[in-house]
């Protein structure tokens, strides 16, 4: 599955179109009737839309609470939400966007894990299953990131063109992350750094916290890719907002990436 390419026609108006032609369809039905046949099929028609919404909004209602505790244990403990995510894929079956919603979660635990193909393989079967409406342009951009840290240079550009036709061009730097690791394994670390110069004040106003830290390591890792002998003390103020940083919090970067995992390992504890 890590060769599956974009291109899959992206939904935008969910059920909007179905329950148009159910009104449709309640409207010409309940005209050809007269008398008490139209009211009680005016009655059935209905009340289906109004115990649709309830039932859905119900199960809606216990995945929120189930998939809150997950994304908290994606901060601190992948394997875990991997674990709640996954029990959360067989526990709900409909509406299937919410199994589509928990597998994008369980990507990212995979992700965070160093699991990077499994994680690959998890997205491409949500992508084939339809992707989630609002989260599909965030599908695309994990799979750039994923294909960089992975090396799949092609695959990475090819799904990094897709975030923008899926979302449009976006204000600040939504998907930097993605932007550097391209750049970095196409060996432009020179140029790279001194964009990230230019642009860190930006960066820094635009993600916060846990979203900011990989960046800083990229970051640094950009600087002792140019970097020589005469600034070999360069990469450690980029590393000094991390710390104490360890290795094992940013493994995964380096699962696929030899340079990189070289690199934490001399740097992090």
């Amino acid at each position: 599955m890590s060769d599956y390419q974009p291109g899959r026609r992206v939904r935008r108006r969910g059920l909007s179109i179905l329950w148009s032609f159910y009104f449709l369809f309640a409207f010409i039905t309940c005209s050809s009737l007269d008398g008490d046949a139209r009211s009680a099929t005016i009655i059935v028609l209905g009340a289906l839309p109004f115990a649709y919404g309830v039932i859905r909004k119900s199960i809606v209602a216990r995945f929120n609470a189930v998939n809150r505790p997950g994304l908290e244990q994606l901060r601190d403990d992948p394997a875990d939400a991997e674990r709640t995510f996954a029990e959360i894929e067989r526990r709900f079956r409909w509406p299937r966007y919410l199994r589509r919603i928990s597998a994008y979660n369980r990507a990212i635990a995979l992700l965070k894990q160093g699991q990077l193909d499994e994680a690959v393989g998890v997205l491409v079967e949500v992508e084939q299953h339809g992707g989630v409406i609002g989260l599909d342009a965030a599908i695309a951009a994990n799979l750039a990131y994923l294909h960089a840290l992975c090396g799949r240079i092609e695959l990475a550009e090819a799904w990094q063109a897709e975030v923008s036709r899926r979302a449009g061009p976006q204000p600040g730097l939504p998907h930097v992350l993605t932007d550097i690791a391209i750049e970095l394994r196409k060996g432009h670390a020179a140029e790279l750094r001194n964009r990230l110069d230019d642009q860190w004040r930006a960066i820094e106003a635009a993600l916060t916290g846990a979203r900011l830290r990989p960046v800083r390591v990229l970051r640094a890792f950009a600087i002792a890719q140019s970097s020589d002998i005469r600034d070999a003390g360069a990469v450690e103020p980029a590393l000094a907002a991390l710390r104490p940083a360890r290795y094992a919090e940013f493994a995964y970067l380096g699962k696929q990436w030899p340079e990189l995992d070289q690199f934490l390992r001399a740097n992090l504890t």
